[in-house]
Formats: C-alpha cells, structure tokens, sequence
C-alpha cells in the first residue's frame, strides 16, 4: 500500500511573505511589458483573482515563510499595488521532487517555455533524481534509462526530448550557464549537435581518445569553434560526425584518430576542412548522391527561383544574423557549384 501524500490548501497571506523562485527560467524584465501593467490596473481594481502557488519553506522562525511555484508576474503586480493580502495554493514543504515536477508542468502548460528554459527548469529535477539513483547500484547507463523514463512520466515529455534535455546536462556547468545568459545566439542547439554528432560516437568508438582528453576538455574545445565563428550554424555539426566512424583496422584507426584530435584541438579547423581531408584519407567514404539527377536539376531550379525573390528591399528587412546566415550559406552554396561546375567542364 503506498504512502499518501500531504495535500496543499487555499489561504489568504500578504505577498510580501513570499521570496521569489530560484527555479523559474522567466526573463526579469516582463515588468516593462504592456501586458503587466494592465495585470497591475486589474488587480488594482479586482484584486489577484487566480490563486498563486506558494510552497511552505519555514524553518525553526516564528513567521512563515513562502517561496513562489507559479504565479510570478500576479505576485510582482499584488507587492507593487500594495496588496495587504492575496488568495494562494499552498503546497507542503517535504515533497521537493514533486514540487519541482508541478512547477514544471504548471508552466509547460500555461506557455511553453523553450528549450533553454526548459532545461534550466529541469536542473533541480535532474539533480534530485540522480541524488536518488546515485544511493542504488545501478550504473550510469542503467540510471540514465530510468533518467529519461522518469522525466518522460514526471513532466510529460518525449523520449527524444528527454534525451536531448539530459545531454545538455552532461556539459560543464560554466558552457551551461553561457548557454542560459546569452539567449542572443542559439548555443543550445549546438551544444546539443555536438554532444549527439561527435562527443557520443567517438566516446563509443574511440573510447581510448579519453587518455589524451576528457569528454570535458572535447566538449569545451569544439564550443570554442562555436564561440569564435568557426561553426556559423549547429547543422554544420553533422557534417562532422564523418571523422567519428568505427575503424577496425590498426592503419585507418591511427589516421582517423590524427584527424579526430587535429579537428578538436585546432580552434580554427572549420569542418569543411575536416570533412575535405577525411575524404582525402578515406576515398571509400565519399557518399554517393541522395536524390537523382532529374531531382537534382528541379531542386536548382527551384532554389533559383526562390533566390531571385531575395531583392534589395527584402534583405534590407532581415536582421543582421539572418543576412550573416544568408551570406555563409551562399557561400557554401557557391564553392559546391564551383567544383561542379570544374567537374563539367572537366577542369
């Protein structure tokens, strides 16, 4: 028979019981937004109509005290209208993991936060559980299947997304905390990429690279590249999974793994230069075209037509990574047509 959990209750308390949430990803400047000063006039006039939910976190002090699980920008309006009392769901102090997992929910729910936020909601919960699987004696591959099963249970997530969730948090904390602060760029994903493209196959496949360097010293080296403009977008990762394929002879292995740490170590080794010189070493390898050439002949044409439509005044529109992205990508595009065309031409 299971143990039964205590149950939270409605209450009335003043908000300024109440210390904000160290879990929630929200940006801090929503009080600029015209949308909270209108939730400021409204409860200025009604009052905080939908209950915020608070958790219980007194200690031995004489005065309750609270912390805020979901209601932020309702608990900012009532503390800057001066509201003596406002109506809250309190939940119980001894149940964290399942606090955490509320929290999250409760927010997935009302507007879905992205990925970034989302992991940043999941630290706590991350944490706790592996706090729980580190006191059995499983392995880390074995906690890690519980690891995804619990999450997908716990916060209703997919299996890919819960995958992809947990190999962020294998990164260092300082790479995660960029990641969190500088929301301008998209190094999520990259992180991500790299982790699932190059990190994990060569873990797998060249599991004797860790004597020379951590899976820590190759994670932070290839986010350099990212870093310094050397990977302009987290698709381009892909194209270097290539150097990580399985070698079983002693020959190739020693080439590949030349290449692999030449890639990882030198900031400025783009992966076109990378993927050229895998190709150069292991001829074998070059991939034979995935559509046919009557598709291939549409796709240009198509791509032509789509091009012509990019006028002066359109991309004066586009922001400035977009036209940084459009140029690299035409670049790209260029040098492929160029040796194309060489080959044609037979050069």
């Amino acid at each position: 028979m299971g143990v039964e959990k205590k149950k939270g209750k409605l209450d009335w308390i003043d908000p300024k019981k109440i210390i904000q949430s160290e879990v929630n990803p929200r940006k801090q400047d929503f009080y600029k937004d015209k949308d909270f000063l209108r939730l400021k006039e409204s409860v200025i006039i009604h009052g905080v109509l939908v209950p915020i939910i608070i958790k219980n976190i007194a200690g031995k002090e004489e005065k309750p005290k609270y912390q805020l699980v979901d209601g932020e920008r309702r608990w900012k309006a009532a503390l800057e209208t001066n509201q003596p009392r406002i109506q809250v769901y309190i939940l119980p102090a001894d149940q964290k993991l399942d606090i955490l997992t509320t929290m999250f929910q409760i927010h997935m729910n009302q507007k879905g936060w992205n990925a970034i936020e989302q992991a940043k909601a999941l630290e706590d919960i991350v944490n706790s559980l592996k706090e729980k699987y580190s006191k059995t004696s499983l392995s880390d591959k074995e906690s890690e299947k519980l690891l995804i099963k619990d999450l997908k249970e716990k916060t209703g997530m997919d299996e890919a997304t819960a995958k992809s969730r947990l190999r962020f948090f294998r990164w260092p904390e300082d790479i995660r905390n960029i990641v969190y602060d500088d929301t301008s760029n998209d190094y999520y994903s990259y992180v991500v990429e790299i982790e699932s493209r190059i990190v994990e196959p060569l873990m797998r496949n060249y599991p004797e690279i860790e004597e020379i360097m951590t899976p820590n010293q190759i994670r932070e080296a290839l986010f350099e590249k990212v870093t310094s403009g050397y990977v302009r977008r987290a698709e381009r990762i892909r194209d270097a999974n290539i150097i990580t394929k399985k070698r079983s002879r002693k020959d190739e292995k020693k080439k590949a793994k030349g290449l692999i740490l030449k890639f990882i170590e030198n900031t400025s080794f783009t992966i076109s230069e990378v993927h050229e010189q895998y190709l150069y070493l292991f001829p074998e390898d070059v991939q034979k075209p995935p559509i046919s050439y009557s598709s291939l002949v549409n796709n240009i044409r198509s791509l032509t037509r789509a091009l012509e439509g990019y006028n002066e005044n359109y991309i004066a529109k586009l922001k400035s990574q977009q036209i940084s992205d459009l140029n690299e990508a035409i670049k790209e595009l260029i040098i492929v047509m160029k040796n194309i065309m060489k080959i044609l031409r037979n050069e």
